[in-house]
């Protein structure tokens, strides 16, 4: 209550201004609209003139005006206030497409149509129940079942359904979840059993009977090809693996410098050279040689005159 009324002392300070909402109602000579806050307001046409007595009347121009808005629809109105709140324009805001699937939450409900808010736009909108049957002299009127649905419904799940705009908004059927299911590939196919299974085999009467019914053993057709006319080998031995061949015992490693002679004397190559008439001495090391047996040395410094 107290909001209604600061929201209406908030629009009369501004003197005029511009309001969306749904009409709610409407009359000859006013319109009701419904704000987003929810918030009804009542609008009524320009005065002309002085009183009714002396020739005063509603600007003919906005009752025509009033006449062609349906009820039902958003609105923007472009209103005045001069004591009164008066409708100066207004024009019906028609949803974006013909048709389409409304998601989001219900606000009010009658028995005629329901307030809901999208996920989206978070603005809230009027759908009328679809109606079923003729006139309603003649049992026609708005389908009933939808509207059970919808109270059956939690307030706080959202709702899907189709809706198609005919003058106004219109409920064309609901649906269940609002959560579109994807149907896996494999559902409604017959999945191939691609299980190996034991062959099972009945048992026989006589030894005789399960030779004859013992299929032959698949040969190689290589193995089948005779060269000349000669009988296939038949080796003795299975070739055996080269690795299994090897000894445990360890091998022992020979360097290929051990293996060369060792009482080969060492020589000089040019010792063995000579002349015409020329016997070669072997040379004799002068380490070997016995310093008692060679010359006495004389000091250089003693043969020098004293």
């Amino acid at each position: 209550m107290w909001m209604s009324f600061l929201i209406y002392q908030e629009i009369c300070a501004a003197e005029k201004g511009r309001m969306d909402g749904i009409l709610a109602s409407k009359g000859d000579a006013w319109v009701e609209v419904l704000d987003d806050r929810d918030q009804s307001f009542r609008f009524i046409p320009e005065w002309i003139g002085k009183g009714p007595a002396n020739g005063g009347k509603f600007k003919s121009e906005t009752l025509e005006l009033i006449d062609e808005l349906i009820v039902g629809n958003r609105i923007q109105i472009n209103w005045m206030y001069d004591g009164f709140l008066r409708i100066i324009d207004a024009k019906i805001m028609k949803p974006p497409h013909p048709n389409g699937i409304f998601v989001g939450y219900i606000m009010k409900m009658s028995p005629r149509w329901i307030d809901v808010q999208n996920i989206d736009e978070r603005r809230p909108w009027r759908f009328y129940l679809p109606w079923s049957g003729g006139y309603p002299e003649e049992g026609g009127g708005y389908d009933p079942k939808v509207l059970t649905r919808f109270k059956t419904h939690e307030p706080t799940d959202p709702i899907r359904f189709s809706w198609v705009y005919k003058d106004r908004p219109t409920i064309v059927s609901t649906y269940d979840t609002v959560s579109d299911t994807t149907v896996p590939f494999w559902i409604g196919k017959k999945v191939q059993d691609i299980r190996i299974r034991p062959k099972r085999i009945a048992p026989h009467k006589n030894k005789e009977q399960l030779i004859e019914n013992t299929a032959p053993a698949t040969a190689s057709p290589f193995d089948m090809i005779v060269p000349n006319g000669d009988q296939l080998p038949v080796p003795s031995k299975p070739p055996a693996n080269p690795f299994d061949m090897s000894t445990d015992q360890p091998v022992k490693e020979v360097s290929p410098f051990d293996q060369m002679e060792k009482n080969i004397p060492e020589a000089n190559p040019f010792d063995h050279i000579k002349t015409e008439g020329e016997t070669v001495k072997p040379l004799a090391n002068p380490f070997d040689m016995d310093p008692v047996a060679s010359p006495k040395q004389v000091s250089p410094f003693d043969l020098s005159e004293k």
